[in-house]
């Protein structure tokens, strides 16, 4: 089964990629360059992200980011 790329929300997966990459910066410059200790970093990082992007209400968000997926209510 294929991957239907026109039902992919790219603004969602670009907003998650961003999210990726300033953990995974912030991880490396933390962690002082420990590989490990920056990926766990990076982890915790993007998963506290991740946590409030999906749980904060979007009211005074515009519209294009307030259709993006959020926790069921």
């Amino acid at each position: 089964m294929p991957i239907d790329l026109i039902h992919v929300n790219w603004l969602y997966v670009a907003i998650l990629s961003v999210f990726v990459f300033i953990a995974a910066w912030l991880g490396s410059i933390i962690s002082l360059r420990n590989k490990v200790g920056g990926a766990i970093i990076a982890a915790l990082l993007f998963a506290a992200v991740f946590v409030f992007w999906t749980h904060y209400p979007r009211e005074g968000f515009p519209d294009a980011l307030k259709t993006l997926p959020t926790s069921p209510k």
